[in-house]
């Protein structure tokens, strides 16, 4: 991932159930310096949550 996403485009990954798009959703930022295999993995157990890699 780091070498395709710059943290000058904005990326941003959003999980959600489209029936709850009601629902409010937890924001994390990752840097991409720091970003690391177990921040992604993380992300599988979540729900609702907008991460924006930065």
């Amino acid at each position: 991932m780091k070498e395709h996403i710059q943290p000058e485009q904005g990326a941003e990954l959003i999980r959600f159930w489209a029936g709850d798009y009601d629902k409010k959703l937890k924001i994390r930022r990752i840097t991409m310096d720091d970003l690391e295999l177990h921040h992604l993995e993380s992300l599988k157990n979540e729900e609702y949550i907008r991460v924006a890699f930065v």
